[in-house]
């Protein structure tokens, strides 16, 4: 009961987050995969890369992560005009700003490698 309560008050604030950003949240029902086709739709990409439904994924290596998630981010989008998310991003940055963030990105790894 208790659980229920503390999820409770987690939705709310986040409702009222996204209310006050006039963000709309859509909570599906129980039981209801139909609802969820995104994430039913990755579910099967994951599971076609031969990763079972079953599998424990406290047991997956990194790099079988990372690799699954470039190769779904590669995927053009029909809802991104079949642009790549990395394109569709690209998209929305002039010059300066993505030259300011490779900089940024180049120092923090920088400073990664020394450390």
């Amino acid at each position: 009961m208790a659980y229920t309560h503390l999820a409770t008050d987690g939705l709310m604030m986040i409702e009222s987050y996204y209310h006050q950003q006039d963000v709309v949240i859509y909570f599906t029902d129980p039981g209801t995969p139909s609802q969820r086709d995104l994430n039913e739709n990755s579910n099967g990409l994951i599971r076609k890369d031969g990763l079972p439904k079953e599998m424990d994924f406290n047991q997956v290596d990194q790099s079988l992560v990372s690799s699954d998630a470039d190769n779904r981010n590669t995927i053009p989008r029909k809802s991104l005009k079949y642009k790549t998310p990395l394109e569709a991003f690209l998209t929305y940055m002039d010059e300066d700003i993505l030259s300011n963030l490779i900089l940024q990105f180049i120092k923090i790894m920088q400073k990664l490698m020394q450390g």
